[in-house]
């Protein structure tokens, strides 16, 4: 007569026998919550470098004397230019942040956060000073 044997389930983790100093085998954990198909991070860096290309655009036209630095649309130019960096600069933070949070790479998102926060301190900071100034003078 042949001994028949059933085939029998693996032990639970709290089932299993474990020698001293091995740790139960426990199931893996939840897959994380970032998904890969997202892409915020690469568009906040994409507009961070719009940021950058936004600040060289006056002094380059300056330089090459297509703006001219007392002429009446100077200062319709450099309006236009403040409003567009802190657009541009608002924009990439919102971004980026939204980026960390969501995409499988952070680093992208990381990199227009940086870039966008020193901006907008820059840009904070030079319109206290300018504030200041004006009261002063």
């Amino acid at each position: 007569m042949s001994d028949q044997t059933q085939p029998s389930s693996p032990p639970l983790p709290h089932q299993q026998e474990h020698q001293p100093g091995q740790l139960p085998a426990y199931p893996a954990s939840a897959p994380s919550a970032r998904r890969t198909g997202s892409s915020f991070g690469w568009i906040a860096l994409i507009v961070g470098a719009l940021l950058v290309l936004n600040g060289i655009a006056v002094p380059a036209l300056l330089t090459l004397g297509i703006i001219d630095p007392f002429g009446a649309n100077f200062a319709l130019v450099t309006i236009l230019q403040g409003v567009l960096t802190l657009a541009l600069a608002t924009t990439a933070l919102v971004l980026g942040i939204v980026g960390i949070r969501r995409d499988a790479s952070p680093v992208p998102g990381a990199i227009a956060i940086g870039i966008a926060g020193s901006t907008l301190a820059t840009v904070l900071a030079t319109w206290a000073i300018n504030a200041a100034l004006s009261l002063v003078y």
